[in-house]
């Protein structure tokens, strides 16, 4: 069996890998996964050396705005007089492809540098058009795959009921896309292949399977149907699906709400408290603090998402050195979200009748799971509710696509398998 290495990096990266590393496929094909989440995108880029598998995952949000002729030109100013380095110059790019027999040229900035000024985020259908979706993913590729690549495969993970969308998925992803810098260097990404997935088949294969996509890391999932709770930042949803990869994609229903709305709640009642509870760091004690202290954050918006995480799963809120107690903010936040879903699960599925387990995946899964078992699910064998990627409830953001690396390396891991298998079978009959 081949070995497995995966580096991760957190959200945001501003560090990639040596493109070599990801270069050196024996079959000089590189696979890459998309998982474009309403708030944070997720690829995952996967190369097969013949001895290992390596993989590199990257994040950073679902922003994106179109620039005018002359914006372009001012950021093609300021490469040229070395005002941008570094991963700013993948964040501005011009795009050209052929749309219907002619060429279309559009330029973009994205990521974390278009949040303030990004145009509105698209969803369902007007997500996938080409002057959207691949700009969106385009950003990976320029900072993992910097030279460009003629043989490149993408799994696009979709919400299941989006499946009307498939041909489009596959027609806006496909195909040649070439990429002009700031700084002047061009690049083209062939894109030969593209499939398409569900996501709750991520979340259930996450769970599942070993990191080595072979194996079960457990097999504690019973027969039958079950509901895939995906919690996501701007947009939530509930799916019927079952262990063998079956999907109810009729019967998904999205809900426009996700941890984000939580998380926004969260910000405003930090920002208008008066009176802070802090630990001391001698055991539980506690002292209290005036907001005068915290007055340069007012009006910053919400605060960094790591401690936003950690807050929502602790009830403990680091900034400024001090860990504020905030166990009743989060649980008056958490209330927007867990609320809808209430409504969701209740009025659309039952309340869980009919099936026989529930598996919670996506980041605000990961930040509301035991809420959800005991305020959303709490008619349900609490036995049956299984967390997606129960190591790490923070960064459960990242288990659907986490999943489908997992899948898609063991498929190639028993392919590879079986050639061996035929190879040594076809050399015997010879002797």
């Amino acid at each position: 069996m081949a070995k497995r290495k995966e580096e991760l990096k957190p959200l945001h990266t501003n560090n990639a890998p040596k493109a070599g590393d990801l270069m050196r496929a024996h079959d000089g094909v590189i696979r890459v996964i998309l998982d474009l989440g309403n708030s944070v995108i997720k690829v995952t880029i996967v190369t097969d050396t013949g001895q290992e598998f390596v993989w590199f995952t990257i994040s950073y949000p679902h922003a994106l705005r179109t620039l005018t002729e002359a914006q372009f030109e001012e950021e093609q100013m300021r490469a040229k007089y070395a005002m941008v380095s570094g991963n700013k110059l993948t964040d501005v790019f011009q795009y050209s492809r052929k749309v219907d027999g002619e060429m279309q040229v559009r330029s973009f900035e994205v990521g974390e540098n278009a949040e303030r000024t990004m145009d509105s985020r698209r969803t369902g259908g007007p997500k996938y058009r080409w002057d959207y979706y691949p700009a969106l993913f385009l950003k990976a590729l320029l900072e993992l795959l910097p030279d460009g690549y003629d043989n490149i495969h993408v799994l696009a993970l979709f919400p299941s009921s989006d499946f009307r969308h498939i041909e489009t998925i596959m027609k806006t992803i496909g195909g040649k896309h070439a990429v002009e810098l700031a700084n002047g260097k061009k690049v083209v990404y062939n894109v030969r292949k593209v499939s398409v997935d569900d996501e709750p088949n991520g979340g259930l294969n996450n769970y599942l399977l070993a990191d080595d996509g072979v194996h079960y890391r457990t097999v504690n999932i019973p027969e039958g149907r079950g509901l895939c709770v995906d919690v996501g930042g701007k947009i939530s949803s509930m799916t019927p699906f079952n262990r063998m990869g079956w999907v109810g994609r009729n019967d998904a229903q999205p809900k426009d709400i996700g941890i984000q709305d939580s998380m926004g709640v969260f910000g405003d009642l930090i920002l208008a408290k008066k009176k802070f509870e802090y630990l001391t760091g001698h055991g539980k004690d506690t002292a209290v603090i005036d907001t005068d202290l915290f007055e340069a954050h007012r009006g910053r918006g919400l605060p960094q998402d790591e401690a936003m995480r950690k807050a929502f799963l602790t009830g403990v809120y680091e900034t400024n050195g001090y860990p504020l107690v905030v166990k009743n903010e989060i649980e008056i936040a958490k209330r927007t979200v867990l609320n809808g879903l209430r409504d969701l699960y209740t009025q659309e599925f039952s309340g869980g009748g009919g099936f026989n387990y529930i598996v919670v995946t996506g980041g605000g899964g990961g930040l509301l799971f035991h809420e959800l078992v005991s305020q959303v699910f709490s008619n349900f064998n609490v036995h049956r509710v299984y967390m997606s990627h129960p190591d790490d409830p923070m960064n459960m953001y990242l288990a659907n696509i986490m999943g489908a690396r997992k899948k898609l390396i063991g498929s190639l891991a028993w392919a590879s398998s079986t050639q061996i298998i035929q190879e040594i079978k076809e050399q015997k009959d010879a002797n």
